[in-house]
C-alpha cells in the first residue's frame, strides 16, 4: 500500500489495499469524504465477485462499488440486496457497472455479485462519510468508445458535491493516462494489462456544470468514462445562544 500524506494526488497501486485520501484542499467545501478504498484483483474465470471493504462499514456510511467484467456480451449481473444500480455501460468486451448502497442499522452485509455465465471480473469498493443519505446521488453521466475519451460533463443541483470519475478499457498498448487537474486525486488504479481502470475524484464548490476529465490514450474503442456526483450531508443547524 502506498500513502502520500497530504499531497494533492493519491494513487492506490496495489490491489486489495485500504487507504485514506488526504483531507486538504480537495475537501474545501466539507463534502462527502472517502473513508476507505478496497480494490479486488482480477478473477480469470468466475460467476461471482465479492466486494468487501477491509473494515466493516457502520450505519450512516455510503458505499460505491465499481464492478468490471470482460469477455463477450455483457453478462446478466445480479447485485446484493439493497444495492442500487447507478450506471451500466459496455464498450466491446469491457463492461462497467456502478452501484451504491447506504449502510443501515440492520444491514444485510452481503457484497456478492453474481453473473449468469463465467467472466473475468475485478472491481473497487469506496466507503464514504458525510453523505446525504436521503438523496445521495445528485446526477451521473457516461461516454463510451471515443478516442482520447473524456467524461461527459454533468450539471449538479447541489453545492459541494464529490465528483467521482471512472475509466475502464482492455487496451493492450500504453494504457490509460488521465491528465489530472491540480485539485483531483487518483482514488484507485489497476494496470494489470490488458484490463485497466482508473477512479478519480474532486470536489465541486458550487453547483452547475462540471469540467470534462480527459483520459488521453491511443485506444480507439473499448473505452468507458463515467461520472457520478455525491451530495454532502446537510450541515446541522446552529443552536441559538443562551
Amino acid at each position: 500500500m502506498t500513502r502520500y500524506g497530504a499531497i494533492a494526488m493519491l494513487s492506490l497501486l496495489l490491489a486489495g489495499c485500504d487507504t485514506f485520501p488526504p483531507e486538504g484542499k480537495q475537501n474545501t467545501v466539507d463534502g462527502a469524504s472517502i473513508s476507505s478504498v478496497t480494490q479486488i484483483p482480477m478473477s480469470e474465470g468466475t460467476r461471482t465477485i465479492t466486494l468487501d471493504p477491509l473494515r466493516k462499514p457502520v450505519e450512516g456510511q455510503f458505499i460505491v462499488a465499481d464492478v468490471l467484467s470482460y469477455g463477450g456480451e455483457k453478462a446478466i449481473t445480479t447485485s446484493p440486496p439493497d444495492w442500487k444500480l447507478l450506471r451500466s455501460e459496455s464498450a466491446g468486451f469491457v463492461h462497467q457497472s456502478i452501484y451504491s448502497h447506504a449502510i443501515q442499522s440492520n444491514d444485510h452485509g452481503s457484497n456478492v455479485w453474481t453473473f449468469d455465465r463465467v467472466v473475468k471480473a475485478q472491481g473497487t469498493v469506496i466507503v464514504l462519510d458525510n453523505v446525504a443519505l436521503d438523496a445521495p446521488v445528485d446526477t451521473t453521466s457516461a461516454n463510451v468508445g471515443n478516442p482520447g475519451i473524456a467524461t461527459k460533463p454533468i450539471v449538479t443541483s447541489s453545492d459541494g458535491d464529490l465528483i467521482i470519475a471512472f475509466f475502464a478499457t482492455d487496451f493492450l498498448g500504453t494504457g490509460l493516462g488521465p491528465e489530472l487537474p491540480a485539485d483531483m486525486i487518483a482514488i484507485a488504479d489497476q494496470e494489470a494489462k490488458p484490463f485497466e481502470y482508473w477512479i478519480l475524484g474532486t470536489y465541486q464548490a458550487l453547483k452547475g456544470e462540471t469540467t470534462a476529465v480527459k483520459c488521453p490514450s491511443g485506444q480507439l474503442y473499448n473505452m468507458i468514462a463515467a461520472q457520478i456526483a455525491i451530495r454532502r450531508k446537510a450541515a446541522s443547524a446552529a443552536r441559538p445562544a443562551g
